[in-house]
């Protein structure tokens, strides 16, 4: 997870300056864990010469692709076979509900599927469906902010790297797979966002708690949550929801405009 994580976060700092660059550092992560490509969407509308993003984006993907060329439609077919047939990790805001349900007397099993522990219930595919559209809904809004974020401000790898951060934290917490390891894509991006736009430090240093939290329940408690203990189970409904607060509050300042970082810095002289 660390190497498209740092390709990521040098490809937001290096968008305003060089596109093509950046999009080779994209077309990389993706390569390499497909998740950068959510935040896609949202670079090409925020970028001002997009056609050499998506070129850089495309030779990168076509570069990690040749190595596998006489197995690609194989290992193609593998991989999205793979993360379409996910059921819903426990982890996952989805998953915590219907460990939460089953405490109300809804059959609710947790079995090891695919790599994780996932939950199955009667209702779960319904709750897959709901969190691929959620998750499609937070994409398609995260290319309208960026859009309308470039033209407020004429662009700022600040910006961009707020705006990814604050997409990324609402589709994990809207998607049905919530690994702990996943937290380090955003740490980049935390990172980054804080110390270009100080505005950002409040909900960004969220990841603190959130890190602690997680780093409590995986692996140490880990089997008391997959039995559905209530202490393991509030601690996890803490974490999600300061995961997607944190995003949340980052994309409302992110919103605010130029007016958030000029009340931070004149509550701080």
């Amino acid at each position: 997870d660390l190497p498209p994580a740092v390709a990521t976060l040098a490809a937001l700092l290096l968008l305003p300056a060089g596109a093509a660059a950046a999009g080779i550092l994209i077309g990389a992560g993706i390569a390499a864990k497909l998740y950068p490509a959510v935040l896609l969407p949202a670079l090409v509308a925020w970028a001002n010469r997009r056609w050499a993003l998506i070129a850089g984006v495309a030779a990168a993907v076509v570069a990690g692709a040749a190595a596998f060329a006489t197995t690609l439609p194989a290992l193609g077919s593998s991989v999205l076979g793979y993360h379409l047939s996910r059921g819903i990790q426990v982890e996952s805001n989805w998953g915590l509900a219907l460990l939460w349900a089953a405490h109300a007397g809804v059959p609710v099993r947790v079995v090891y599927s695919f790599g994780s522990f996932n939950t199955v219930a009667a209702a779960a595919p319904l709750l897959k469906h709901a969190a691929d559209a959620l998750s499609l809904a937070a994409v398609a809004g995260g290319a309208a902010v960026a859009w309308r974020r470039r033209h407020a401000l004429g662009g700022g790898a600040g910006t961009i790297a707020a705006l990814c951060y604050a997409l990324l934290a609402v589709i994990m917490s809207t998607g049905t797979v919530l690994s702990p390891q996943y937290l380090v894509w955003l740490l980049g991006l935390g990172a980054a966002a804080a110390a270009l736009r100080p505005a950002l430090l409040r909900p960004v240093a969220l990841l603190v708690p959130i890190g602690i939290v997680t780093q409590f329940l995986y692996p140490f408690h880990y089997g008391d949550l997959l039995t559905g203990r209530v202490l393991e189970l509030g601690l996890l409904t803490i974490r999600n929801a300061g995961l997607l607060g944190s995003g949340l509050w980052a994309l409302r300042i992110e919103l605010a405009g130029d007016e958030a970082p000029q009340r931070w810095q004149a509550g701080h002289q």
